[in-house]
């Protein structure tokens, strides 16, 4: 699968989106500094009729309510009460933010985000690396104003928007799944779950190493991991340099029916399959 090339992103910054009519969700308690902070958009300061940004003292992030932001970058915002679910659309990019989870699904890429989605006074606020991987933004945060500048990249990074996804395949699914959301970093290891592989099903999962850079035949490069590994054992990938990429496929016969590739150590996710409607 071709890889992408990830943000840099500068600071954490955390954004929400007001909604009504949704089935009401318990507020989850946050400790804010009441320190006024502005916020700059392309040169011109949002208002804030309501909810208001604010330090989170826990996580040392800036929060900030998504609907503002989002329009004013003029992006499409829908609120979905049923899945508790954000959609946002901006020059042909669907996003979907699901409160309550530290990623986000851009067209086919999930990404990690530095901290979860919450709710607060009816807002739902996510991370500023919600705003730059989103909407190719570069985000630059002032301490002594307390002010949050948001201007476009001069680069805009590569997107996978023109890659033709696979349908779901109920059965599969969630075995791909399982490998996404049980992967994490701790130290220098990549970490996930073999999944259960269903019956007439068989899987390709490989680690590719990246430690210097580049593409091709490497000494830590891992092939036949689900030959190695039962269902429910845990798989521990040593990483090196630049990391590289887990990449895991499945297959019905000889047809592909989808798949998930992990980038190490970042851990954004691209799948090959659909994953909303």
């Amino acid at each position: 699968m071709k890889r992408f090339l990830n943000l840099l992103v500068v600071t954490s910054l955390v954004a929400g989106l007001g909604f009504f009519g949704q089935t009401a969700k318990a507020e989850e308690t946050v400790s804010s500094s009441t320190d006024e902070i502005k916020v700059i958009v392309e040169g011109k300061e949002i208002e804030f009729p309501d909810a208001k940004p604010y330090l989170d003292l826990k996580t040392g992030r800036t929060m900030v309510p998504v609907r503002f932001v989002s329009e004013a970058l003029q992006a499409n915002v829908k609120w979905d009460g049923t899945k508790n679910m954000v959609t946002m659309e901006r020059q042909g990019t669907k996003i979907y933010l699901v409160i309550g989870e530290n990623t986000v699904d851009i067209d086919n890429r999930t990404v990690r985000l530095d901290a979860p989605s919450i709710l607060k006074d009816w807002r739902t606020f996510v991370p500023l690396r919600f705003v730059s991987e989103t909407f190719d933004q570069k985000v630059d945060w002032d301490p002594e104003l307390k002010t949050v500048t948001i201007t476009p990249l001069e680069e805009i990074p590569i997107r996978p928007t023109n890659i033709p996804l696979m349908p779901v395949d109920p059965v599969a699914q969630p075995a791909m799944e399982l490998v996404a959301k049980k992967a994490r970093i701790e130290g220098n290891v990549f970490i996930t779950e073999m999944p259960k592989i269903p019956d007439g099903y068989s899987v390709l999962f490989i680690y590719k190493d990246l430690s210097d850079g580049l593409y091709g035949v490497r000494e830590h490069d891992i092939y036949q991991i689900d030959k190695k590994y039962k269902a429910g054992d845990t798989i521990r990938i040593p990483f090196y340099g630049k990391g590289g990429y887990v990449s895991f496929s499945m297959f019905k016969g000889v047809p592909g029916v989808g798949g998930v590739s992990i980038d190490v150590p970042s851990l954004d996710t691209y799948w090959l399959n659909e994953r909303h409607k």
